[in-house]
């Protein structure tokens, strides 16, 4: 407002308010408007009333946590807080305010006017629901994030990453891969101070950015280990509880915030009739290089190596399009189908 006194009563003038922090409880309905005989005069409610009204009738005098956009922060949520601890004469209304950010294109905020919005519908085209969530956690509720394809590109990585350490660390649990013995302690160790730090991140505004780098951080620890290779281990030196009981945390951890990890049993895959007929196509092109490696006699054998590695990378990224995982540990290889 402005700060001349007279320029400020002239402006409350021209707005019919008797102070600057004045609002509409009930506003006039026009002739042409839905409207309700009260003792004010026939009109609506004000837009902040209706807030009031359907979160009273809901939760009654007393809300634990209110959210909404920063841009409803002031003035939508200063009046609704007013008129609500008035009417339920109470000093706080609400305990906890969370403001989230807006997903952005190009740093704008997404609108109809600007045409610049993607549906939901379309996003799935492209896109997993775990995809979108994992992006979202990536970042502090209360910040704008930027809808970017590279930003979309690492939520995915992030989704196959604890997808695979899931798949590996079963196998493990089940012996049905070999390797070096698994230092408990120190996985154990690992364990308790993820999930101390997790806690601390949730505490702290609801730091799903941070509790998330913290639980790939235990993954990465926990994915050398299964890494290493020891052919002549024993079985009897075998102890899969801890490896197992860090699989249990991060699909407990996916599951409270949403996010589907393959092998979840009350979800289905997305790999469909077409997919396995494109998987099929694929092999059979790298059977035919692999088959033309083999029958060259133009290629020389420093060349050889590299070439089938190679093709061994296309083929798991091209089957990776159609939601076929392969994860390489040591001489042994590993396929999972990913879910949405």
């Amino acid at each position: 407002m402005p700060t001349d006194p007279t320029a400020q009563d002239a402006t409350l003038s021209d707005l019919d308010k008797r102070h600057a922090a004045d609002f509409a409880l009930w506003k006039a309905s026009k002739a042409d408007e839905t409207g309700w005989d009260s003792p004010w005069g026939k009109g609506r409610p004000g837009w902040h009333v209706e807030c009031s009204c359907l979160a009273s009738h809901v939760f009654g005098s007393k809300l634990d946590i209110h959210s909404g956009g920063l841009d409803l922060l002031f003035p939508h949520h200063e009046n609704e807080l007013a008129q609500s601890c008035v009417y339920h004469d109470v000093e706080q209304w609400a305990n906890y305010w969370m403001h989230s950010g807006h997903v952005q294109m190009k740093q704008q905020k997404m609108s109809k006017s600007l045409k610049n919005t993607i549906t939901i519908k379309t996003f799935l085209e492209g896109h997993t629901s775990n995809e979108f969530r994992i992006f979202c956690l990536k970042s502090h509720y209360r910040k704008n994030v930027d809808y970017a394809d590279d930003l979309f590109e690492e939520a995915t990585a992030i989704h196959s990453r604890l997808c695979s350490f899931v798949k590996q660390a079963d196998d493990y649990v089940k012996g049905r891969c070999r390797t070096a013995h698994i230092d408990e302690v120190a996985v154990r160790h690992k364990l308790d101070e993820c999930k101390a730090k997790v806690m601390d991140a949730f505490k702290d505004d609801f730091n799903t950015s941070l509790a998330l780098e913290s639980l790939l951080a235990l993954v990465a620890f926990v994915n050398k280990q299964l890494q290493l290779n020891e052919q002549d281990t024993k079985d009897d030196l075998r102890d899969p509880t801890a490896v197992a009981t860090v699989s249990q945390y991060v699909q407990k951890f996916a599951k409270n915030l949403g996010i589907t990890l393959s092998g979840d049993s009350e979800h289905t895959d997305r790999t469909t009739a077409t997919d396995w007929k494109a998987a099929f196509d694929f092999a059979v092109a790298f059977r035919k290089q692999m088959r033309n490696l083999a029958l060259s006699k133009t290629i020389r054998e420093s060349e050889v190596e590299a070439s089938v590695l190679d093709a061994c990378d296309r083929f798991r990224n091209d089957v990776s399009k159609i939601g076929i995982a392969i994860t390489d540990k040591g001489s042994d290889s590993f396929w999972a189908i990913k879910n949405s």
